[in-house]
């Protein structure tokens, strides 16, 4: 009987914490694309130009810098935002998979808050996560530990990338 009690306590744990989990991610959700406004603001506030896009009823951000650092690509995802940058590759870059895979690993190696990919089409992205609701100072810290990994990282790898990507 004991047996039986703890396998319907086990069951009961399985169906119950998703359940809790769902209920409290929705607000966070919700909250997160509300957020898009504000992180607008603070961008604009930093100097770039966003504009606000809609695509399947999420907003996004793309925001524009005439400085050293990356233009961003900012979307609402799993309870918190992406932040993406992208780089084309150079056609010796498109050809060359191997060198531009080993270069990302590179940088990857090298990265704090940035992690970099190269896409289907043989350019490279550069992304990182803010998990949560926007926070002003906790955002502030991911977006300058990423805007100083690419100016870091190019400048250490900068004939390598030159090759590579349209920098």
């Amino acid at each position: 009987m004991s047996q039986y009690r703890n396998r319907k306590n086990t069951f009961m744990a399985v169906i119950v914490i998703p359940v809790v989990a769902l209920l409290l991610a929705g607000p966070l959700l919700a909250e997160t694309e509300s957020d898009i406004d504000t992180i607008n603001t603070h961008l604009t506030f930093l100097g770039y130009k966003c504009e606000k896009k809609t695509n399947e009823k999420k907003e996004s951000l793309t925001c524009k810098t005439k400085q050293t650092i990356p233009d961003l690509h900012i979307q609402p995802k799993a309870g918190g935002f992406l932040i993406s940058f992208y780089r084309l590759a150079t056609e010796e870059g498109r050809k060359q998979e191997t060198e531009m895979l080993q270069a990302i690993n590179r940088l990857n190696a090298d990265a704090i808050a940035a992690r970099f990919y190269r896409d289907s089409d043989g350019d490279m992205s550069m992304e990182a996560f803010f998990p949560g609701v926007y926070e002003k100072q906790a955002f502030s810290n991911l977006l300058s530990t990423f805007n100083d990994d690419w100016k870091r990282l190019v400048k250490e790898h900068e004939e390598e990338l030159g090759k590579l990507l349209k920098l």
